[in-house]
């Protein structure tokens, strides 16, 4: 799963404003005058029929209107879960009325509107919320953004906001599809091709992701996100120069931001530039000495780096130990930075196990797995050398 927080733009759409209708034309007195003195009665009663006729037509144009008002007046303050139910209602009652066909579009478009906005306020699935209420809050939230998109098509904030519940309720592939929609329908609309970036760098596929997070810049150039998405990918595609220029320019607009120097310094390092990578830790600690990521890159550094200068088992093991007691417990991803900290020392057999115990401790992330082949891969493990050290 995706970073949550990276998520872009999950909003309720912008409220449609109705227009001032001409519901119907008036009728019109159809009798220019009067062409013989004894037609006089027919036609005045055929103009008191066509009077009253108009009199109940602009009836029911007026209480449709005043339906229509009273919906949108709803919508205004619409915030709560209350409060989106009862513009919800009224646009039901509304479309009981004898609307004319543009109203009838509008009311449609407001009660989608306020669908996604009811929508946004069900607990997200496995959120504490969702989990401490056992309720079919995701349930009710598809529901509401299934009614959304059949009631207006075009609405693509729809479909994007049910590309969000689709995501956090695990099923990536009917996410991708309604961003697929969204886009369809709002292709200038970055955080569109963005979020989608993101649902396809999850499912492994990384060079369409870099294109999406591509048309995202194209959209906005200054997107960092959607920068330091496509940087991510170059570093899967093994095309590392493309992914320091992108690391580059999100540090030129993000200066100060330790997670910038921390993605750069862990790219240089996959290059073998340890001093630069030492250089980018030291910058992302200074802005966030709790940035266990951090720590765990520069214990990797000095467990496996070939250079003197930055091998050193005794800092790549008090590193590794403040990154598992800033995340609290001993990760997969710490593990195997220990075992890489064990072996920097000579203690190949603890490696060994720690190798062992995390590979029972749950999926490994693509890092962890490299590490994993990596530390597999050196002498001491194939030939099973070395006995555990004296605590």
């Amino acid at each position: 799963m995706i970073d949550e927080s990276r998520w872009q733009g999950v909003k309720p759409n912008s409220r449609p404003i109705p227009v001032n209708w001409n519901r119907r034309k008036r009728p019109m007195m159809m009798l220019v005058g009067m062409i013989m003195a004894g037609c006089f009665t027919f036609v005045f009663c055929a103009t008191g029929i066509a009077d009253e006729k108009a009199n109940t037509g602009r009836a029911a144009e007026k209480e449709a209107g005043s339906c229509v008002q009273v919906a949108y007046e709803s919508s205004k303050s619409s915030t709560t879960m209350a409060d989106y139910s009862r513009t919800i209602t009224l646009c039901d009652q509304a479309l009981k009325a004898d609307l004319s066909e543009s109203q009838v579009v509008y009311i449609k478009q407001l009660k989608s509107w306020a669908l996604v906005g009811r929508s946004q306020l069900y607990p997200v699935a496995g959120s504490e919320a969702a989990l401490s209420e056992n309720s079919t809050a995701a349930e009710n939230a598809l529901q509401d953004l299934g009614d959304a998109v059949s009631l207006n098509q075009k609405n693509w904030q729809a479909f994007l906001a049910r590309a969000h519940r689709q995501y956090t309720g695990g099923d990536l592939n009917l996410a991708i599809e309604d961003l697929d929609s969204a886009i369809r329908l709002a292709p200038t609309e970055g955080k569109l091709w963005f979020n989608r970036g993101e649902l396809l760098f999850a499912k492994g596929l990384f060079e369409i992701a870099a294109a999406d997070y591509s048309e995202a810049l194209n959209i906005d150039a200054n997107d960092v996100q959607a920068m330091t998405g496509r940087a991510h990918c170059y570093v899967r595609l093994l095309n590392n120069s493309k992914a320091l220029d992108d690391y580059n320019a999100v540090l030129k607009r993000a200066p100060k931001s330790p997670a910038a120097y921390l993605n750069r310094a862990e790219c240089y390092l996959i290059e073998g530039q340890y001093a630069k990578a030492a250089n980018d830790y030291r910058e992302a600690l200074t802005r966030d000495q709790n940035l266990a990521q951090a720590y765990r890159g520069v214990a990797w550094m000095y467990a496996i780096s070939p250079d003197s200068q930055y091998n050193n088992p005794l800092v790549a093991e008090k590193s590794v130990k403040r990154a598992i007691e800033l995340d609290g417990q001993e990760t997969t991803e710490n593990l195997v930075v220990l075992a890489a900290a064990q072996a920097a020392d000579g203690d190949h057999s603890r490696a060994r196990e720690t190798i062992q115990r995390l590979k029972v401790g749950g999926e490994l992330s693509h890092q962890c797995r490299n590490r994993v082949r990596f530390l597999e891969s050196q002498t001491w493990f194939v030939n099973e050398i070395g006995e555990n050290k004296t605590p």
